[in-house]
């Protein structure tokens, strides 16, 4: 008899005894329910409840959960688990899968219906302190004091109320130097290699890069970009927002007419007409965003070459001559060897020619694509089932409370039953909602010909790749099956280069899944739809946005 104890608190803010209260009061808890010794104690200090992704502590407990290293779970409350109801479910079923019985001090055993309305609860919680925290910030951005972060050329000022801030005159002046020399045409390099050549430190303490002066017009936050340096506050320009499945935020632009603009006229650092001159260049040499069409990549590599020293990107530094882009735009990197574009394409090319024919990598990836989508729609079935299952579980609810409703005439049980059939109404709704985006589970088998017609694939993309000038499509399709592409001098490696390139193995068989002319038009997997699966079945499809762990080949 095993029980694990998990504890979490959310914020940098919070106490660190927070996690010691919690298992103390978990514990006392379990002793009182009757769950055994040892206990193991899985926890997550500082850490959001609104994505599993992020926090290591649960994984361990889901992982350890799977492996059955315990025999009951205990927690404060739901919302200690997630915030997030679809991950309230997740976890609620991955411990009934596992024998693994879960509780919480303030509901007790935690039951399907227990999960679904606490899960629905701690998201709304969450949704409307997103809100209100989104409110306050708003105020204090239209009192003119910072709402969050610190902008280069200003420092914070003590007080009673947080966010004031006034002018550092030694950054303040790096800022005028910058707009002064731009503004008489000296580049963002030049301004961002002499920076780094004095040594003065950047905003982040990193060394100074285009980027940080160019930043994004869209979102204000490059130095010649920044509305503050004129005196004006804008807060509100963007919103972030988080991936369930990794975790990490992004941001999305806001309509300009959420912007909240305050006049800051005591924080100008930058004068009127200088502002306009510099704004006025930077919309002559760099259009804005949406107004030019996109180009496609004029070189075969362009965009995938990555320098195997200081991890950045490489580009033309040269008349066709490939080189680390941080030399050039920061003097960060120390690795000045160049390669010419044409030798280093035609090593690339032969190399993935000799790997993608390759017998035992054809065979090793049509088998490994299959385990893994195998996997993947188990997955997606299971989950499936389970809501079915929690409908119908729901569904039966109802019709219990219904009936005990139609038979009774005492009050006080007419009221209760009535809160029981608004939860369960809502429970329901959920269900449906979640369930009406599940997707339709295929039977997918692999085609017994998947090896020739991968080969046939390439053997037509080798043809194209033999004329003088490979067309948009042909290279597009090249491009496709590359990552990034590394680049490490090595004089022990053929031509001095030691070359790397990271393949996407979901990219080699959808490419080989596609209808070539003079090719059958066969692909490597046979569906066939069936609505409604009561069992998990293996199945296994190529389509759009299928992801794969990436492929490594040295050439």
């Amino acid at each position: 008899m095993t029980t694990a104890i998990y504890a979490r608190y959310s914020s940098d803010l919070q106490s660190e005894r927070s996690i010691e209260d919690q298992v103390v009061a978990c514990k006392e808890y379990a002793k009182r329910i009757g769950l055994g010794e040892p206990f193991i104690v899985y926890s997550d200090a500082a850490l959001s409840g609104a994505s599993m992704a992020t926090r290591p502590g649960l994984q361990k407990l889901m992982d350890d959960m799977s492996a059955r290293r315990m025999t009951a779970v205990v927690s404060e409350a739901i919302d200690r688990l997630s915030r997030d109801q679809a991950d309230v479910h997740l976890i609620r079923r991955a411990s009934t899968v596992s024998g693994v019985k879960l509780y919480t001090i303030s509901d007790g055993e935690v039951t399907s219906m227990v999960a679904g309305l606490k899960g629905i609860i701690a998201e709304a919680f969450l949704i409307d302190l997103a809100q209100k925290t989104r409110r306050g910030l708003i105020g204090v951005a239209r009192s003119g004091r910072s709402a969050g972060g610190r902008c280069y050329g200003y420092r914070v000022v003590a007080g009673e109320e947080r966010g004031h801030r006034d002018i550092d005159d030694k950054e303040a002046a790096v800022v005028r130097r910058i707009y002064s020399a731009y503004a008489t045409g000296v580049s963002p390099l030049k301004l961002v290699k002499a920076l780094n050549a004095e040594g003065i430190p950047s905003p982040r303490g990193r060394p100074w890069r285009v980027s940080t002066l160019n930043g994004d017009v869209r979102a204000g936050d490059g130095i010649l970009c920044q509305d503050l340096y004129r005196g004006r506050l804008v807060f509100n320009r963007r919103r972030f927002v988080k991936n369930p499945t990794t975790g990490r935020r992004s941001s999305i632009l806001n309509p300009e007419s959420e912007w909240v603009v305050v006049e800051a006229p005591d924080l100008r650092i930058i004068e009127d007409d200088l502002w306009k001159a510099v704004q006025a260049r930077r919309r002559h040499v760099s259009p804005p965003p949406g107004t030019q069409p996109r180009k496609r990549p004029q070189r075969l590599l362009s965009g995938l070459l990555c320098c195997g020293v200081c991890g950045g990107g490489c580009s033309i530094v040269g008349p066709e001559i490939y080189g680390c882009s941080a030399v050039r735009q920061s003097g960060a990197c120390q690795q000045r060897k160049t390669i010419p574009a044409r030798k280093l394409d035609q090593r690339v090319l032969s190399g993935l020619k000799r790997i993608l024919l390759a017998p035992d990598l054809v065979a090793d990836a049509v088998k490994a694509f299959h385990e893994e989508e195998n996997t993947r729609r188990a997955r997606a079935s299971r989950r499936r089932v389970e809501l079915e299952r929690d409908l119908a579980e729901a569904d039966r609810r109802m019709d219990r409370l219904v009936e005990k409703f139609v038979d009774t005439d005492d009050r006080e049980t007419i009221a209760k039953l009535k809160v029981q059939m608004s939860e369960t109404s809502a429970l329901l709704e959920t269900l449906r909602a979640q369930l009406a985006v599940e997707p339709e589970t295929e039977i997918v088998s692999l085609n017994p010909r998947a090896a020739e017609i991968y080969k046939a694939r390439i053997a037509e993309l080798e043809a194209a790749l033999a004329r003088s000038e490979a067309d948009v499509e042909t290279r597009e399709a090249i491009r496709s099956l590359i990552s990034a592409v590394e680049l490490l001098p090595d004089e022990n490696e053929r031509d001095g280069w030691r070359i790397t390139v990271h393949g996407d193995l979901g990219a080699l068989l959808a490419l080989a899944n596609e209808k070539t002319p003079g090719v059958s038009a066969e692909g490597f997997f046979v569906r066939s739809q069936q609505p409604r699966l009561r069992k998990v079945s293996h199945s296994v499809g190529v389509g759009a946005g299928v992801g794969f762990e990436p492929t490594t080949f040295r050439l």
